[in-house]
């Protein structure tokens, strides 16, 4: 895909049931839905950011961004109903500051941006590749030590990888399979264990589509882990499918079911102590959820809404017990107003409505392919996709997750012990880079701080420092 600038994606507004920017399958070929009369759009991650540096009127250098696959196809998610006439980005991002933007997208791609204000310009580097270029510094004329035992009472290490990193509760109704930390906690120990998915997919395809029936022992409801791809995974029955009725007992059911991945998006977790400090991400991933047996997966939107506008126009409705024929007549019976009535209803006197706070984030790299199967092409949060009806699995680029094993040997960080703080004296010729790894006294150590004075004479080749000591 060439053009990174912005795609219209179907998806679901949560409030309404109605599918926004609906498409058809047919003949091997996707087509506009006959209702889908205007659509919603939803840009890249990349592009927006190149957009507000150009309305900042900075240069701007994202070459390392634009080379790394697993973030060049990222997806703003955040859109509105196209029936409500808001086609600026603007609308539909979070009332955030450019200097917000900036800091939770750093935190967020575990990045470093460098705004130079003086020469109007901004430069992008990962965080990983700015540590691992800069050579470790050997202290060997120590003249003073110091160490500290760090109690709850003393002030609480900054280092921002000695934190817990989450991603903000978004709200929405898929977050407690995203993110369910202390249920993992409660039951891994009795998970079943698998090394490849493929042996999941086996083991369990009956319950593809299941009948309802449940026995004590019954494996459906198994906590699944899988090591190679280090996650885990639930049965969640998805739509309820009419089998047989009856008029003197209940009627027979059948269940379709997905394999549902669970504390995906869980926290990484340094500390998990119940005071242990957070830091939180408000860029988070967007909801992919399961519509229906026609239209299949899709992305679910929820955000708040304005009051005079109507955003049934142009969309389809999936939860609505009505015909087509019926449906056309109430687009038909609706009064479309111009932009500038809308504006009128909706009060545009008052401060503009944030209808989203958070920006929601999903991986697409244009492609469709076979695990959709002709149903609704959708955007990707997780890193495994499983076909809907269990016959295997793909795996895209996408790199959302902050809690397995991969994410966090890709951060290219250090891991200090907490407990005790060092302060050394030492004789030094220049000032050390505060970044280094430092070794002194045969140890390893992160600097939290170095002091230098300044004389008439020039630099003292006396500094000191307070040191954090790597974890072994």
């Amino acid at each position: 895909m060439n053009d990174l600038s912005f795609v219209a994606l179907p998806w679901v507004n949560t409030a309404s049931g109605n599918i926004q920017n609906c498409i058809t399958y047919a003949n091997n070929a996707y087509a506009w839905h006959e209702e889908t009369i205007g659509l919603s759009w939803q840009p890249f991650l990349l592009y927006i950011t190149k957009r507000i540096c150009s309305a900042m009127g900075y240069s701007y250098d994202f070459t390392a961004w634009e080379q790394k696959e697993e973030h060049r196809f990222l997806l703003v998610c955040n859109c509105l109903p196209w029936a409500w006439n808001r086609p600026n980005f603007a609308y539909s991002m979070p009332h955030w500051t450019v200097a917000e933007f900036f800091a939770k997208l750093e935190l967020f791609l575990d990045a470093e941006i460098d705004i130079d204000h003086r020469n109007r310009s901004i430069s992008f580097a990962y965080l990983a590749d700015v540590i691992n270029a800069v050579a470790p510094v050997c202290i060997d004329r120590v003249i003073s030590e110091h160490s500290v035992e760090v109690t709850a009472e003393d002030p609480q290490c900054d280092y921002r990888e000695a934190k817990n990193l989450v991603y903000a509760d978004p709200g929405y109704e898929m977050w407690k399979y995203h993110s369910c930390d202390s249920f993992i906690r409660a039951y891994r120990r009795g998970a079943v264990t698998f090394d490849r998915l493929s042996d999941v997919l086996a083991n369990y395809s009956q319950f593809a589509l299941w009948d309802g029936r449940l026995g004590r022992a019954d494996k459906i409801s198994d906590l699944i882990y899988v090591k190679g791809i280090d996650a885990y995974f639930v049965v969640r029955a998805v739509e309820k499918i009419l089998v047989q009725e009856f008029s003197d007992h209940p009627n027979k059911y059948n269940y379709k079911c997905v394999q549902q991945p669970v504390n995906l998006f869980g926290g990484r977790i340094v500390d998990p102590s119940e005071v242990a400090e957070e830091t939180e991400l408000d860029i988070v991933p967007a909801a992919i959820d399961y519509t229906d047996s026609t239209y299949g997966r899709c992305l679910f939107l929820d955000f708040q809404g304005l009051e005079g506008v109507d955003e049934v126009s142009g969309s389809v409705e999936i939860w609505r017990n009505e015909s087509i024929e019926e449906h056309k007549e109430r687009i038909d019976r609706m009064m479309m107003q111009p932009r500038s009535v809308q504006e009128i209803e909706a009060g545009a006197d008052q401060q503009r409505s944030e209808f989203y706070d958070k920006i929601f984030i999903a991986w697409w790299d244009g492609s469709t392919n076979s695990q959709t199967k002709g149903k609704l092409p959708f955007p990707f949060v997780e890193d495994f996709v499983i076909a809907e009806d269990w016959s295997g699995y793909f795996r895209p680029r996408a790199s959302l997750r902050i809690n397995n094993a991969t994410s966090n040997a890709l951060r290219g960080v250090h891991r200090i012990d907490t407990q005790k703080k060092y302060s050394f004296k030492f004789i030094s010729d220049t000032i050390p880079n505060p970044r280094a790894v430092f070794l002194i006294n045969g140890k390893r150590f992160l600097c939290e701080k170095l002091t230098a004075t300044f004389t008439e004479s020039g630099l003292s080749h006396l500094l000191k420092g307070t040191f954090w000591p790597l974890a072994d």
